[in-house]
């Protein structure tokens, strides 16, 4: 068994007071490019529905390997893709869309970190 010296204890301990500075927020680009992505979705919503069933539509002739890349890729937007082909009244579809939707944002924006004390 080895044991520290007290050169080395000393140095271990006051490393360890150092505030660490946080990584770089790499959420802030996706944050904007699924507020953008949502933002088309509830625009083919409002002014054009049957986009949305044409790229469900198109989504589900893609061979397996590519509809397994996009739901990776776009989880949330298939998300709501899959309950807007749903069978369910009109109003429990759109507000499932919304709530998925502002989860989504507000999961990818990034928060402020506290400094510590």
């Amino acid at each position: 068994m080895t044991s520290a010296t007290g050169d080395e204890h000393a140095a271990a301990s006051s490393a360890a007071r150092v505030p660490r500075r946080s990584a770089p927020s790499t959420t802030a680009g996706g944050s904007g490019l699924f507020t953008l992505l949502w933002l088309v979705f509830f625009a083919f919503l409002i002014f054009q529905p049957d986009r949305l069933d044409a790229l469900w539509t198109w989504f589900r002739d893609l061979p397996m390997v590519g509809q397994v890349v996009g739901w990776v890729l776009l989880l949330p937007l298939m998300l709501g893709l899959l309950i807007w082909q749903a069978p369910w009244a009109l109003w429990i579809r759109v507000t499932l869309i919304v709530l998925v939707a502002v989860g989504n944002v507000v999961t990818f924006t990034p928060r402020s970190s506290r400094s510590a004390s």
